[in-house]
């Protein structure tokens, strides 16, 4: 487990370039491998950073609720390529808001039925 030392350091080495402040930082899965509390003091010193010193934070992530909380900006991207980017609620918008469709096909059901005899050591009997 990583202590807040080590987390803010992670943090702010990102952030760092040659000793000058970037105004921007990519950080790939930031709360990988850290535990609920870390996570939690993770993205509170990222939103930190970020305001503090006016940066941009690029952040891959498949954590979503992290994302949620943290991001004002997302880009969805697939198999290499940009394929949607905007705010969380314009995104949102975009995919119906919280609505879900589902879509159901039926099979046919077969009305009858196979009986195992517990001789057979699993064969089916019609």
């Amino acid at each position: 487990m990583w202590g807040l030392f080590q987390r803010n350091e992670t943090a702010s080495g990102n952030c760092r370039y040659s000793g000058k402040r970037s105004r921007v930082a990519f950080l790939d899965e930031p709360t990988s491998g850290i535990d609920p509390a870390g996570i939690t003091q993770m993205l509170d010193l990222i939103n930190q950073i970020a305001r503090e010193h006016n940066m941009t934070i690029v952040m891959s992530s498949h954590q979503l609720s992290q994302v949620e909380r943290i991001c004002t900006h997302v880009g969805i991207m697939s198999k290499g390529k940009l394929i949607t980017q905007g705010s969380i609620s314009q995104l949102s918008k975009k995919a119906g808001g919280n609505k879900v469709n589902i879509e159901i096909q039926l099979a046919e059901v077969y009305n009858g039925y196979r009986q195992c005899d517990p001789g057979s050591e699993g064969r089916a009997e019609s």
